[in-house]
């Protein structure tokens, strides 16, 4: 019975999570960047076609792009914290595309501003990333626009 138990936790994880397997890329002391493929969104990608950076402004990061879902960045969030354990203060949106601001939500509720056009609200394109990838991977995805 217990082998059973163990083998539905583990598939139950499985089904509800996803990981991004992110590595930062050291550019300088004081960047570390993320890099995604050069290719469309889909379910191998879950998304990862951004690249995302992390300035170190001594006392706090400066995020460029927050990446295609919530759990990337709070991924890619953790991943910083390993290397310089700080909070993001602020977050910076290229432009529209939703590989590059649907992590908004997850480091605005960790208390950034988050800073892009104020155009962005009319030139998203809402909902294709939920539509073209895992659920597993998009599960509590919210869009967030600049402040």
């Amino acid at each position: 019975m217990l082998k059973i138990a163990t083998i539905i936790g583990i598939t139950a994880s499985l089904c509800f999570s996803y990981d991004y397997n992110l590595k930062p890329v050291k550019i300088t002391n004081s960047v570390h960047c993320f890099f995604g493929k050069l290719e469309a969104p889909n379910k191998k990608n879950n998304g990862n076609m951004v690249n995302t950076c992390y300035v170190d402004q001594g006392d706090h990061y400066v995020v460029i792009d927050s990446g295609p879902t919530k759990l990337y960045a709070k991924q890619a969030n953790e991943t910083m914290n390993k290397i310089k354990s700080q909070k993001v203060k602020y977050v910076l949106n290229t432009h529209t595309h939703d590989d590059h601001i649907n992590g908004n939500d997850y480091y605005a509720s960790k208390g950034a501003v988050v800073i892009g056009s104020s155009k962005m609200e009319e030139q998203s394109n809402h909902g294709r990333m939920e539509n073209l990838i895992l659920p597993e991977a998009y599960n509590g995805t919210k869009e967030y626009m600049p402040d």
